[in-house]
């Protein structure tokens, strides 16, 4: 059975939006009918569950139709740190989502983040939780790159996302149910050391603890497969 969790968005203490993930046309329709207020998806490419189900780009237009006619919105995540030679095909898709009609994209990489904010200035850009922002002067710098909303890290306190509300940045923040266990480590030279591409805490959990198990003996990090 898929785990799901719920994002939390609010523009003050009284505003808030169930935006839920959803990777086929089966949990698209149980989040629609549950009422969500938006989604968010991704593509075979440039997202950080590549092993995960995920959309086509013809499948996508299929989703942004089916989910405006109900008023529910589309975000799309491009959330892996990205080679220098695949900035270009990122950005190729990123354009494509936006000419969908796409509502927000997800995003982690900076250098991505400052190409749209260049070449695609309406484009809506989130700023994704694997950035772990959790203090207001990120947020100022973020602002600075045209972010509209801001995915803060899971690990924040309720006195840290108070701070970042204050800063009057769109703030989102994460809901978990009791069966899921995220834990914030930063593992970036254990995957990079294998060759392997994106952020650990999004990879297939298993095979993060089988990283974990190779270059920390016995100590086994479980961490959340969820984007």
């Amino acid at each position: 059975m898929e785990t799901w969790l719920f994002f939390l968005y609010t523009k003050g203490m009284n505003s808030l939006e169930i935006l839920a993930p959803v990777g086929s046309p089966a949990t698209l329709e149980a989040a629609l009918q549950a009422g969500c207020d938006a989604i968010y998806c991704a593509l075979p490419t440039f997202g950080a569950r590549a092993y995960a189900d995920n959309f086509t780009l013809e499948q996508m237009k299929e989703v942004v139709h089916r989910c405006h006619s109900l008023n529910v919105k589309v975000h799309v995540t491009m959330n892996t740190l990205l080679f220098e030679d695949e900035i270009e095909a990122a950005y190729q898709q990123a354009k494509q989502l936006y000419e969908i009609g796409v509502d927000a994209l997800i995003v982690q990489d900076l250098g991505l983040i400052h190409l749209l904010h260049e070449r695609l200035p309406q484009l809506c850009l989130h700023a994704s939780t694997q950035l772990s922002i959790t203090r207001p002067d990120q947020i100022e710098q973020c602002k600075k790159l045209g972010i509209q909303r801001v995915v803060l890290a899971r690990e924040c306190t309720k006195e840290q996302i108070q701070a970042c509300i204050r800063t009057g940045i769109e703030v989102e923040v994460l809901y978990r149910e009791p069966s899921v266990y995220p834990i914030a480590v930063n593992v970036y030279s254990v995957l990079w050391s294998m060759g392997a591409a994106g952020i650990a805490v999004y990879v297939p959990s298993l095979v993060v603890c089988l990283i974990s198990c190779i270059k920390m003996g016995q100590r086994l990090i479980f961490l959340n497969p969820i984007y």
